[in-house]
């Protein structure tokens, strides 16, 4: 498998309109409700009108529909999640 950083809500959502997977970090968010400094990891695919499906492995009762820029907004700031990549939206290929 092949990862490339998705630098800008543009990139993510062509990924996304492509049919590949987007592993994201977000943080402060609903998939990431323990408090500041904190962040998850989910799983994005697919694309409708503005909005992708979430995968969560934490609560899959948060699996879903979620609005594209709200995710993008929400992305991690955190040095774990950023170091070495610039941004926490990695487009998974096949190599």
């Amino acid at each position: 498998m092949t990862p490339t950083v998705l630098n800008s809500s543009a990139a993510l959502t062509s990924a996304l309109k492509e049919g590949y997977h987007v592993v994201a970090a977000v943080q402060q968010d609903k998939f990431s409700p323990w408090g500041w400094g904190t962040s998850h990891e989910i799983v994005l695919k697919g694309y409708s009108n503005g909005n992708t499906y979430v995968y969560n492995p934490y609560n899959s009762a948060n699996n879903g529909w979620y609005p594209i820029v709200s995710l993008w907004n929400e992305q991690s700031t955190q040095s774990v999640d950023t170091r070495g990549l610039g941004n926490p939206f990695v487009k998974i290929t096949d190599i």
